[in-house]
């Protein structure tokens, strides 16, 4: 590939992965200057990426190997 074009190509994707991440990125950013900015943040976080939090029993359990930490979901 020809320098002008592989620069081209970096061009069109970086454009493409700025515009993705635009609003994901405000979001967060939102979030972390708001009151109570650490729960907010984490909540952003998880909205985001889909995480789920378990509660502190089914952690407690997983960690003492009652049930399997991939499958405790709540």
């Amino acid at each position: 590939m020809a320098p002008d074009q592989q620069k081209a190509v970096e061009a069109l994707a970086n454009g493409i992965v700025q515009k993705l991440l635009h609003k994901p990125m405000t979001a967060l950013r939102q979030a972390a200057v708001g009151e109570g900015a650490e729960a907010d943040l984490a909540g952003a976080v998880q909205q985001l990426f889909g995480l789920e939090v378990p509660s502190a029993t089914a952690t407690a359990e997983a960690a003492a190997g009652l049930v399997k930490p991939e499958l405790v979901r709540e």
